[in-house]
């Protein structure tokens, strides 16, 4: 999907010449114009609007698609099958699910006052487009588009679009104390798209940017909660790397990155062996690793590489050693911490269970697929027969090709292929987790080593252990009557 020059003239109303093309190229979008079309031909007036105009005009594929209009919120749920999200039927939305796809559709409104700086005090009903749009965050998310392809633009986001600027509707100091989560979403936007924060909205992002966070010793001081920083931490990794380290450069320009995430702060400086990191120091590292990464639309792969080194500034130590008689910069153990450093980061923004629990085991195992020479297959199989196995291979695919400029690698490009080969052959004809976990048991279980043994308790478990490992590392086509010949020569019976 091309980009579409043609509507970057400053109008309030701009027709998309491609239009057709680009319904034609998203399902989602197909069905939110389904839901537009049967109200307008009730007699009203509804607009796809929001981040989808954006993503269209800047030939990304539209997604999340959300619609306004200037018809009674209680006949919209009336005329579809419609469901309340929370409360927000109080403030003119109701969610319509249709073709696979959930769909929210709000009247057109405005808002006043915010004590919470979140919630408006009051919202009004309003009739135009014109008067809904002055109340949304920027104005590259202030566009309508109706069903026949007509963008609508009243705030100035065409020309801002144009000039690649996100810049906040209105004044941004009355933008951002509706709801200070918006400081978060400039920089998230600018990111994502990478534009740069007009001048006056960076200025109020960093001079009310300490609205974003709760002061415990003052209830009053709400500020935003971590379940919507979470979500917009989120938001940010699924668009990929590049992305994220362009918003960690954000958050640090403006102050914010020692607020939102201190652990990640607290890697710059941290120096790292040239001869191993030529890039820099760790916080140059983890942003070189995000920008070396391919994926997107897997936020949990992303953020573990985010986090994968984030045990170094505490495990830091520069010592002499045989091979650095002079000194050398050593992270010892830094996996381990960097567990226990995530978790709080995780308890803090309210990661969920499996979140925690996939980036967690990424961060503890990132280095050993550098040993895969040295390990015995059943450790490598492992490890690749892990839920996390393809995270895994992400990580250590940015990492490698982080180290060094274009043509300059502390590790050849080359040795990510080679240790995914050693994980490949060495463990080639053991299958899968299934499929190892029962030819085991045929060939061996429980009640055999206590038969052929005399073992008891915990010391099963232990025997068997000891025959799958030798039966994986050094005899994987071995037979029933093999497995019982080595259990009674290695652990004879004990009756």
């Amino acid at each position: 999907m091309k980009t579409f020059k043609q509507f970057y003239e400053a109008k309030a109303v701009q027709p998309i010449d491609n239009w057709d093309e680009v319904v034609a190229g998203s399902e989602e979008l197909q069905a939110g114009l389904d839901i537009v079309r049967k109200i307008n031909k009730h007699g009203n007036e509804a607009l796809i609007v929001g981040g989808t105009v954006t993503d269209i005009l800047l030939g990304k594929e539209p997604h999340d698609v959300d619609i306004a209009t200037n018809m009674d919120i209680d006949k919209v749920a009336d005329l579809f099958k419609s469901f309340d999200i929370g409360s927000s039927k109080e403030f003119g939305i109701v969610a319509i699910p249709y073709k696979g796809f959930t769909f929210e559709v709000a009247h057109y409104r405005e808002e006043f006052g915010t004590s919470d700086s979140r919630h408006p005090d009051q919202v009004r009903d309003v009739d135009s487009f014109e008067q809904d749009s002055a109340r949304r965050d920027i104005t590259i998310n202030s566009l309508g588009v109706d069903e026949h392809g007509t963008i609508i633009d009243y705030q100035g986001g065409l020309e801002d679009i144009k000039n690649k600027l996100v810049r906040a509707v209105g004044k941004p100091d009355e933008r951002i104390k509706e709801d200070a989560l918006r400081i978060i979403r400039a920089l998230r936007f600018a990111a994502k798209f990478g534009f740069d924060i007009e001048p006056e909205t960076k200025r109020a992002v960093k001079e009310l940017g300490h609205m974003l966070f709760r002061d415990e010793s003052d209830p009053s001081k709400t500020g935003v909660s971590a379940e919507r920083l979470h979500d917009e931490l989120f938001k940010m990794a699924e668009v990929g790397g590049p992305a994220l380290a362009d918003f960690l450069e954000k958050l640090d320009e403006t102050d914010l990155l020692d607020k939102f995430l201190p652990e990640v702060k607290a890697l710059q400086g941290v120096e790292q062996q040239p001869e191993h990191h030529p890039e820099g120091d760790v916080s140059q590292h983890i942003l070189a690793a995000l920008r070396s990464s391919k994926v997107k639309g897997k936020p949990i792969t992303t953020l573990a590489i985010l986090f994968h080194d984030i045990g170094k500034p505490d495990t830091y130590e520069f010592k002499s050693t045989d091979k650095f008689p002079d000194g050398k910069h050593t992270f010892y153990g830094h996996e381990g911490v960097g567990v226990d450093v995530f978790n709080k980061i995780a308890t803090r923004l309210k990661f969920s269970n499996d979140e925690r629990n996939a980036i967690s085991w990424v961060i503890k195992n990132h280095m050993r697929p550098y040993k895969a020479a040295e390990m015995k297959p059943s450790k490598l199989l492992a490890l690749k027969n892990s839920p996390y196995w393809e995270e895994l291979k992400d990580v250590l695919y940015a990492d490698i090709h982080s180290r060094g400029g274009k043509s300059q690698f502390a590790k050849n490009p080359e040795d990510y292929k080679n240790i995914i080969h050693q994980f490949d052959t060495r463990t080639q004809g053991l299958g899968d987790a299934d499929e190892v976990k029962d030819k085991l048991k045929s060939l061996i279980d429980g009640h055999m080593v206590i038969k052929l043994t005399g073992a008891q308790g915990p010391e099963v478990g232990q025997i068997l252990r000891k025959v799958y490992d030798w039966i994986l590392n050094d005899n994987p086509n071995a037979t029933r009557g093999e497995v019982i010949s080595y259990v009674e020569d290695h652990f004879p019976h004990t009756l």
